[in-house]
């Protein structure tokens, strides 16, 4: 979470959105939170098995509507803060399992592996649209931390480059140095769309506070000036 220079920034690895929720809902108890920028979501799309490997098992309409649902809430239930959605970077099934059980160990699903990313990769793609199209909705920018990962080549598509993740989920230290530098310019670009909006919101309250008659004062008063 990034607010008025001071960076705070919380981790919780292989949790989802909804403990993500209830750890904003906590803080924002305590303080106004300010900007929130939430980076989740491929948790959700997947799910550990008892061997301990990482599957999709969803099918992708259903693992999409799920994360959507879910996102839907942190960003309408969330008080004393505005969220915003950072996308959601792809993740390597084979390379992630392969790390996690070590390179001698049988890989359980391993023959499932093609398709599963397949879905994975489509949902990845899908929920990565509703997310911008949810941001800019509220007027707001997205930081498209995917990008440095699963990149647009013109026909070709979409192009998956897993040497930016160090072992098939987490970002190599260059990646995240640029999502860092994404995500304080994505911070600097929606606080002045914040601030704006603030303003604006005061300025009408004022007006609500004013008599019609001190309101035809201060207009004729402001059109006489501009002709002046």
């Amino acid at each position: 979470m990034f607010g008025d220079g001071d960076e705070k920034v919380k981790v919780f690895p292989g949790q989802g959105l909804s403990r993500i929720f209830e750890e904003i809902i906590k803080d924002s108890k305590e303080e106004d939170l300010g900007q929130v920028i939430v980076m989740a979501g491929i948790v959700d799309l997947t799910l550990k098995a008892k061997c301990g490997e990482i599957l999709v098992v969803k099918e992708v309409e259903e693992g999409v509507r799920e994360v959507e649902r879910r996102l839907w809430r942190l960003v309408a239930d969330t008080r004393n803060c505005k969220v915003v959605l950072a996308t959601v970077a792809p993740m390597n099934l084979r390379i992630w399992n392969r790390r996690r059980k070590g390179y001698g160990q049988e890989l359980k699903f391993g023959a499932h592996y093609e398709q599963m990313q397949i879905k994975l990769n489509l949902m990845v793609t899908e929920v990565n649209r509703r997310i911008t199209s949810m941001n800019e909705s509220r007027g707001l920018a997205t930081p498209f931390l995917h990008s440095e990962v699963w990149c647009k080549r013109g026909k070709r598509g979409h192009v998956a480059q897993w040497w930016n993740l160090r072992d098939g989920v987490h970002p190599t230290e260059r990646v995240m140095v640029k999502w860092r530098a994404m995500l304080v310019k994505t911070y600097a670009r929606n606080q002045v769309t914040l601030d704006s909006a603030t303003r604006v919101t005061e300025e009408l309250g004022k007006l609500g506070g004013e008599s019609d008659g001190d309101k035809e004062e201060r207009f004729d008063k402001g059109r006489m000036e501009r002709v002046g």
